[in-house]
């Protein structure tokens, strides 16, 4: 392993992961691993909601086209700059074996590794959608089978509001702690607010709260 790594191939790796289009899905992959070093650590606690969007929102239409909606995004995140990193890296260690100028010229290498950051994302999107499609089956079951005996339990606001499109709030489960989109229509809470879950919106995935009274 020393030698490995006193050796000009771990300098040559290096230099493959640090190359576009390989260093975008290389800061990915780094930033993922420090997200879930934090969880681990208990830094960060795992937000088991997904992201919320906008019914127009772009990135929203191209998840759903994919299969990738209703799965938390830091976990479609993870699969997708892994297997992304893998793409890329192999792609460009391929083009490079074929055409002796591709490291030494930069324009080359720019240019086609453009058009291998438009494969990889392709390649990485459809094989997310593989690998997640387990998960996203029980995120889409588990709100439905769990909403009857989480009504009329007591939560607490933990966004800044709380209105009828947006807000969470946090139910107290003897561990971390359930992370829930919630909604009010009759009148606004504040953060820290304690509020009553009444009722389950399945189409927003979302809990209809009033104030504990």
């Amino acid at each position: 392993m020393s030698d490995f790594l006193q050796s000009g191939a771990m300098s040559l790796f290096l230099f493959h992961i640090s190359i576009f289009p390989t260093v975008i899905f290389t800061g990915l992959v780094l930033f993922v691993m420090l997200y879930w070093l934090t969880v681990l650590l208990g830094v960060f606690e795992l937000d088991s909601g997904d992201m919320e969007f906008g019914d127009g929102d772009m990135l929203a239409g191209l998840l759903m086209k994919f299969g990738l909606n209703d799965v938390p995004i830091l976990i479609i995140l993870t699969f997708f700059s892994l297997i992304g990193w893998i793409v890329s890296f192999v792609l460009m260690n391929v083009l490079a074996f074929v055409s002796q100028d591709l490291l030494a010229n930069v324009v080359l290498r720019t240019t086609l590794g453009a058009v291998v950051l438009l494969a990889t994302v392709a390649i990485a999107l459809w094989l997310t959608s593989l690998f997640v499609r387990p998960i996203r089956r029980v995120a889409k079951s588990n709100p439905t089978t769990t909403a009857s005996r989480l009504l009329g339990k007591v939560a607490t606001v933990r966004t800044m509001t709380v209105d009828k499109d947006y807000g969470e709030a946090v139910l107290e489960d003897g561990g971390a702690g359930l992370i829930l989109k919630v909604r009010a229509f009759d009148t606004t809470f504040s953060q820290g607010d304690k509020v009553r879950l009444m009722a389950y919106l399945s189409e927003q995935n979302a809990y209809h709260v009033v104030a504990d009274s």
